[in-house]
């Protein structure tokens, strides 16, 4: 992130310091992953501030939670130094800075709550998402896709609503063909990353799901382990694949509903989500699922796409006068 940027966006004072601490954790979090946060460059320059810390924060606070190394005990003690550093920043208070976790946790908070009121957000629904990813330390599995929607996926979506409202709607129902598109993004990763979710003892896949293959938990994950995959479970996948496809579908006009120069980013995060669906209906489950294969054969798809969405982004802003801050 550049002061230009930051000017650009009017954020100015100590804050400023929040959102460059957001930006150095994105890169870092890039460079760990061998490739810059390119992304940042399919919006418009006064938004990618806001773009970054919310990034930043939903990248940080799934660290903590998803920390296989650490105990729920830990991740739940991490969470309290977040959660008290957000109180603080939301009172105006300097948070406590005992160690560098406290002083990252205090910078990000800060610039959260400047954007989530600059954007005139419900702090309210901040707590209750940091709320959902404590519960979610504890959650083994959901019994019903109800239960599923209405303990995690519905908790879950506000940040993207968040996203979409700094993309400007400029039509009605912008909002729920976001939250529609993001349901299915999360339905698409509940099978991407299985496996991942099993070793943290978590099953998104609802039972009821499982039990129209004639399918239970044990079942799934001794196939996981140790395969072959049964008739029954590529059924069950495939099902999930088309369950998440038609949700996907009935999202596409989401980035017609915002404002043009936001317009790249929606239009990336479904292609991304599109070439995720197309490697699992390919069938090669044992592969796909949480697998090398994936690697070989996804990334190098979503990186070109990647870089075209953002040359097509760049080019198409070339010569705008720039916009004035929000």
């Amino acid at each position: 992130m550049t002061h230009r940027e930051l000017d650009s966006a009017g954020i100015t004072g100590p804050v400023r310091t929040g959102y460059l601490v957001a930006s150095d954790l994105l890169a870092k979090k890039a460079r760990a992953r061998g490739a810059p946060f390119l992304i940042r460059y399919l919006v418009s320059v006064r938004k990618r501030p806001y773009l970054e810390v919310l990034f930043a924060f939903i990248t940080y606070l799934d660290d903590i939670v998803d920390d296989r190394s650490r105990g729920v005990a830990v991740r739940n003690w991490r969470l309290d130094r977040l959660e008290a550093a957000f109180d603080a920043a939301v009172e105006g208070e300097r948070a406590s800075a005992a160690d560098a976790e406290d002083r990252v946790n205090g910078a990000l908070t800060a610039a959260l709550v400047h954007f989530m009121r600059t954007w005139d957000l419900p702090l309210t629904e901040a707590r209750e998402y940091l709320a959902t990813q404590r519960r979610i330390l504890e959650q083994r599995e959901f019994v019903t896709y109800a239960a599923l929607e209405k303990e995690y996926l519905d908790p879950m979506a506000p940040p993207a609503i968040w996203a979409n409202t700094f993309f400007e709607p400029r039509a009605a129902g912008s909002h729920e063909l976001c939250r529609a598109a993001t349901r299915s993004f999360q339905l698409i990763d509940f099978i991407w990353d299985l496996r991942e979710d099993l070793a943290l003892g978590r099953l998104f896949l609802p039972l009821e799901h499982l039990a129209l293959f004639d399918l239970d938990r044990e079942g799934l994950e001794r196939q996981l382990d140790d395969g072959p995959f049964s008739p029954a479970l590529r059924e069950l996948l495939a099902h999930e694949v088309e369950r998440a496809g038609a949700l996907l579908d009935s999202a596409l006009d989401w980035p017609r509903t915002i404002a043009p120069a936001a317009r790249p980013f929606a239009e990336w995060d479904l292609e991304m989500n599109r070439l995720k669906l197309a490697e699992l209906r390919r069938g090669a489950f044992e592969d796909l699922v949480g697998r090398s294969v994936t690697s070989r054969t996804f990334k190098p798809k979503a990186a070109a796409r990647t870089l075209y969405d953002v040359g097509r982004a760049v080019a198409g802003r070339r010569g705008d006068r720039p916009a004035a801050a929000h």
